[in-house]
């Protein structure tokens, strides 16, 4: 709730209150780490560079957060002039993913590489990114899904635009419904068809949807959906999960290309 307030403050122009908030976000290390993180991203904002690398600092070596910290470090080197820190930052990340160029991450990288400029979020934006990452970051990790659906489902309230918060929460109820019936199926389904062709999560949504049909074991539907995103989206990583869903049912032929 203390991320909730800190964002409210600044979208009404309260930086410094929302600095102590986001401070004193109790004795948790990660919850206070994660209060750093929107340190790094208010100080970024109000041009207060050198505090804003200090407070990423403390999130790097904390490992908190991996992807939002890089994403928004990124953002930060962008903006500040030290766009050629940000490429060697996304291309590291993809590099050490086993080139998976597809996401966020991917997205930042072309856009940087076409001289494009990242974007700058809203408040909303943000508090909906702060709400998410804790879901397998801290409650899943420490059993309790209730708490990790809840913090979901909160932060596609507050942003329902923010694909992530979708992409996670369909996988959760996976996770936690392995025998769901066709009523949750669905709603699951509908969580991940939310994401369109536009979004940094396509992919991702899609290959999950996938899966979901392989579960019910519905082969054919799930290949035409990987068939259909390694044409319209060919990298190696769509490729290579094509292959594999071929190679696991013994469709030698078609998995050796």
């Amino acid at each position: 709730m203390r991320i909730v307030l800190g964002w409210t403050l600044v979208d009404e122009g309260k930086n410094s209150r929302a600095r102590e908030v986001f401070n004193d976000m109790g004795e948790s290390a990660y919850f206070g780490a994660l209060g750093q993180l929107q340190i790094a991203k208010l100080e970024s904002r109000l041009g207060n560079h050198d505090a804003a690398r200090a407070a990423f600092d403390i999130v790097e070596t904390s490992g908190v957060a991996p992807q939002e910290y890089t994403l928004a470090r990124a953002r930060f080197e962008a903006s500040s002039g030290d766009r050629e820190a940000a490429i060697a930052r996304l291309q590291s990340v993809i590099s050490n993913n086993g080139r998976a160029d597809i996401g966020p991450a991917g997205d930042y990288l072309r856009r940087l590489e076409d001289g494009k400029r990242l974007p700058r979020l809203s408040e909303k934006a943000q508090a909906a990114r702060a709400l998410t990452e804790p879901a397998f970051g801290f409650f899943v990790r420490n059993n309790s899904a209730d708490g990790a659906e809840t913090f979901l489902r909160f932060a596609r309230w507050i942003d329902p635009d923010y694909d992530q918060s979708a992409l996670w929460l369909g996988g959760l109820i996976e996770e936690t419904h392995p025998d769901m019936g066709e009523e949750m199926r669905q709603d699951v389904l509908a969580l991940y068809q939310s994401i369109d062709e536009r979004s940094s999560y396509y992919v991702n949504a899609r290959m999950s949807k996938a899966n979901l049909y392989f579960d019910k074991e519905d082969d054919e539907q799930a290949l035409v959906i990987l068939e259909d995103l390694a044409e319209s989206h060919p990298s190696y990583f769509t490729r290579e999960v094509l292959g594999r869903a071929r190679f696991f049912r013994e469709n030698w032929e078609g998995a050796l290309p």
